[in-house]
């Protein structure tokens, strides 16, 4: 028992938009599918024609290796000679131990009692100053006490 359908202009439009929307992800699939099918009909004859273009005019060397002909070989005379191992590193050298040398008065140095990187015991003279100005000073404070 059916019923009967009224058809009224918005019933009939509303229908025409159904079915004019259904076929439109159909179409839009379908051209897709068509231009991938013609994108791989190009790869393929893009290939083909590379392969006949750049393919070599005679077998490759393996397929003319496999019989029984031998594979020619260069033979070169060895020289003795000597062999030089070097290597090259860079890098810094840091002493564990620090001092910081300061002199107790000012003046020129006239004379060095060491070199560098001996070892020296606490109280060792290490450099002589020019007695010129401890002299000096000598004579002021023995002026200033008379």
């Amino acid at each position: 028992m059916s019923q009967p359908v009224d058809s009224t202009p918005e019933t009939d439009a509303q229908s025409s938009e159904q079915s004019s929307s259904s076929p439109q992800p159909q179409n839009s699939w379908q051209k897709g599918a068509i231009a991938l099918g013609i994108l791989a009909i190009l790869g393929g004859a893009v290939w083909g024609g590379r392969q006949l273009l750049f393919s070599p005019s005679s077998p490759p060397a393996v397929a003319q290796s496999r019989g029984s002909q031998p594979t020619p070989v260069k033979l070169e005379k060895l020289q003795a000679s000597t062999l030089i191992q070097s290597s090259k590193f860079v890098g810094a050298l840091e002493a564990k131990e620090r001092v910081a040398l300061r002199a107790e008065t000012d003046g020129r140095v006239t004379e060095i009692f060491v070199e560098s990187g001996d070892v020296v015991e606490k109280g060792t003279p290490i450099l002589q100053l020019s007695p010129e100005r401890s002299q000096a000073e000598v004579n002021r404070a023995q002026a200033d006490v008379d």
